[in-house]
């Protein structure tokens, strides 16, 4: 029986493609901080490289779906060294772990690859990242491309949507938010950047393309990402509509720096004809999406 191993499979997306996936004896979770309540869980440490290849040798999955990783750049460039660690070095030794065992490996990687200064973006276009996190993801792509003769690497665009545990997954902050404001009387609205422009994506939609590749026999780069770029502001305009929020308890903003060392393209939208091309699993636009993760 083939046996497929979901890395970060209690985190936002790795949660989405257990579901499914639904029960079955041959996924195996793999998780570090809050443990699955699937039975085929295992801890894997990505940070200890010896541990790490002693559990892929136990486990001997023939696809790894490899979405563990440390995703926020502000903590990225707080500690660049564990970010190199857990996102570049980490998968440098599945994808030999892969190759040697003659094992996919399916890898997540971001549209934050891209500079955001020539949207929209296909996969035949240079990556020139702007933090740290982006650079990792591309040191890691580079990596493994070299490393591992089958694999597949999606640049995926900003998901929405809920995980399947109950944590505070950080994906879910804007609607958490609005709904404690909703609580509160005079609460202060919820400032979204009206020029930061994103391809976003429903997570299950994300999913259910992923479980679509791992019974597949694809290979290569693919932009994930919704059929039409959005702002934060556009796509919070959606979201509350569609959850009955009042439209008050948001406000458009220009994107500013918090943090000046702390940088995000502005655009990155994506050019998603490849994967329409490739996948019978729509790429579903933003009304569909909501449909799809709050019905």
């Amino acid at each position: 029986m083939r046996k497929i191993l979901i890395t970060g499979a209690s985190g936002f997306l790795g949660s989405n493609i257990v579901q499914t996936f639904g029960k079955s004896e041959n996924i195996l979770c793999g998780y570090k901080n809050f443990k699955p309540s699937e039975k085929n869980s295992v801890e894997i440490d990505l940070a200890n490289l010896e541990e790490l290849k002693s559990k892929l040798n136990a486990i001997s999955p023939n696809v790894i779906v490899h979405t563990a990783a440390i995703s926020r750049p502000g903590q990225c460039l707080q500690n660049p060294a564990r970010s190199q660690l857990i996102n570049v070095e980490s998968t440098g030794e599945i994808a030999d772990w892969c190759e040697q065992n003659q094992s996919r490996l399916i890898f997540t990687s971001t549209d934050m690859v891209y500079s955001g200064e020539n949207p929209p973006y296909v996969e035949t276009d240079q990556t020139n990242p702007v933090n740290i996190y982006g650079k990792h993801k591309v040191q890691a792509e580079q990596i493994i491309a070299k490393k591992c003769s089958k694999v597949v690497i999606l640049r995926l665009a900003l998901m929405y949507g809920r995980g399947i545990y109950q944590r505070d997954y950080a994906s879910q902050w804007l609607e958490r938010d609005l709904k404690m404001k909703m609580k509160k009387r005079n609460s202060e609205p919820v400032g979204l950047y009206s020029d930061q422009i994103r391809s976003m994506i429903a997570v299950k939609n994300v999913a259910k393309i992923i479980k679509e590749i791992v019974n597949s026999e694809h290979q290569g780069i693919f932009n994930i990402g919704g059929p039409q770029s959005i702002s934060r502001y556009d796509f919070g305009k959606k979201l509350i509509k569609f959850l009955d929020i009042p439209e008050n308890l948001i406000k458009p903003i220009k994107y500013q720096k918090l943090d000046p060392k702390v940088q995000t393209p502005l655009n990155v939208s994506l050019d998603p004809d490849k994967a329409c091309n490739s996948f019978t699993t729509p790429l579903l636009s933003v009304k569909k999406g909501l449909q799809l993760e709050y019905k």
